[in-house]
């Protein structure tokens, strides 16, 4: 007995152990990502500073070009030429640490999504799981598991009608019309997804709540501590509102591509509708995008979805005035 005893506590020793260092794993890859965000935005604002100082010695340099030659002169732009030249070669070192710090939070992202998928195959293995939370846990790491795309923002044409402008130049603005309507249009399909998916979960969560409540009235299953339970419902509410990869910077130039009706997050809508909304509805969406409430989700969601659609319909209105501005050029003066 005393033998079996002993070997028992030194399971549950190796389990807590294993679980401690778990905990120590996650909070050093968090403390990294935490880290390379710091050094990113550090080296960014030191390249800032320095292009800042660039722009104004190459636009001293231009003014003292436009002034007579002389002594002074030659010898004043060979200074700011001198000086010029040293602040680029600190421009280039600048630019290279931020693509280091850039690289470096990459790096880092991929360590704490590789961490919160580990978590989820250990809770996916437990026996005994919920069906709905084993269904939250799936679709969570099908998502972090998904290969990452870079998103780009919508940029609507200016919808304003020229009033030189001939037909030509006016069907082809509505053209480029049509098409940001086109995408404006998947963006609210995927809204809608992203609402209806809340909704469904928030329905799940409310459902799970009243089922625990009647055992505990029942007495069905053996009482877990007031901790435990609320560990377990903050569990459930945090599901599905891991970040995705940190987005180390998007090269210039990188058109990137649009959000996915259905397989993105409302951080990736926040992106692409950036000029499509405005600022306050935009810091809703984005503090949505890690709220553990999916009834929160589904209201932004919703409002955005409304936002956008008035924003399209003010789009589609001004492309029929344009077409129908084209159409009047056409025809034949009398």
């Amino acid at each position: 007995m005393r033998r079996l005893l002993s070997a028992f506590l030194l399971t549950l020793a190796l389990v807590a152990g294993s679980g401690v260092a778990r905990a120590e794993q996650a909070g050093a890859v968090t403390t990294a990502v935490t880290d390379a965000q710091t050094a990113l935005r550090q080296r960014t604002a030191e390249k800032d500073a320095l292009a800042s100082s660039y722009a104004a010695a190459l636009a001293a340099v231009d003014e003292l070009k436009k002034q007579r030659a002389g002594f002074r002169r030659d010898r004043d732009l060979r200074e700011k030429l001198a000086s010029s030249l040293e602040l680029a070669k600190s421009l280039a070192a600048a630019n290279a640490r931020v693509v280091a710090a850039q690289a470096a939070l990459t790096q880092a992202s991929a360590a704490i999504v590789a961490t919160k998928l580990d978590a989820i195959k250990r809770e996916l293995a437990q026996p005994g799981l919920p069906e709905a939370r084993r269904a939250v846990l799936v679709a969570e790491r099908d998502r972090l598991a998904a290969p990452t795309v870079r998103i780009k923002k919508i940029v609507v044409p200016s919808m304003d009608i020229d009033p030189l402008a001939d037909p030509e130049e006016l069907e082809a603005q509505a053209a480029a019309l049509r098409q940001s309507e086109a995408e404006i249009t998947q963006q609210l399909e995927g809204l809608a997804k992203q609402e209806a998916a809340a909704l469904q979960a928030d329905e799940l969560r409310r459902n799970h709540t009243r089922a625990m409540d009647v055992v505990n009235r029942e007495d069905d299953q053996p009482r877990r501590s007031d901790q435990q339970a609320r560990g377990a419902r903050e569990s459930a509410d945090q599901a599905g509102t891991f970040p995705g990869p940190l987005n180390g910077g998007v090269p210039p130039g990188d058109v990137g591509v649009l959000v996915t009706p259905g397989s993105s997050s409302l951080r990736d809508f926040g992106v692409v509708l950036a000029d499509l909304v405005d600022k306050n509805q935009l810091a809703a969406l984005r503090g949505a995008a890690g709220s553990s409430d999916p009834a929160v989700r589904a209201a932004v969601a919703k409002a955005t979805r409304a936002a956008v659609q008035a924003r399209l319909d003010v789009l589609r209105s001004k492309r029929a005035a344009m077409e129908a501005r084209a159409v009047q050029l056409r025809q034949p003066r009398k």
